[in-house]
């Protein structure tokens, strides 16, 4: 659990302890940016496999993806598992489809011991993409 998270909850106690009674069980990893403005040709989809874009969620069962695009298209964000960090032996997880400029997944569950995503644009020309990663107990 993070610092900041630990000292709300105790400000939050310590402002009347009859008033919140407050208990986190598991634990969350920060939000990951992993793609910043990656392209991705018209018709085309794009399986971020470089070096930070996998996460290794073997310590964690589940994951949230988000992805927020430079303009509102038909596009669709997909969540993969892989046996290792580069990109071996992939599997479809979930995924969202949508024409807003903003895509996400939440509370996936993890069946590999490692994720990450793809991007599939489904517009007529090229756009560019920014993607998320945050594993959870």
């Amino acid at each position: 659990m993070s610092q900041a998270l630990i000292g709300f909850i105790a400000g939050l106690r310590n402002a009347d302890k009859n008033a919140l009674n407050v208990s986190v069980v598991g634990s969350l990893t920060n939000t990951v940016k992993v793609a910043t403005a990656v392209s991705v040709g018209a018709g085309a989809t794009v399986n971020l496999t470089t070096a930070g874009q996998i996460l290794d969620a073997r310590n964690f069962s589940r994951f949230s993806v988000a992805s927020k695009a430079n303009s509102s298209h038909s596009h669709t964000l997909s969540s993969n598992g892989y046996s290792d960090l580069i990109g071996n032996d992939s599997i479809g997880l979930i995924s969202a489809a949508g024409t807003s400029v903003s895509r996400n997944i939440n509370n996936g569950v993890l069946v590999m011991d490692y994720v990450g995503a793809s991007i599939t644009n489904s517009d007529t020309v090229s756009h560019t993409y920014d993607v998320w990663l945050r594993l959870m107990q």
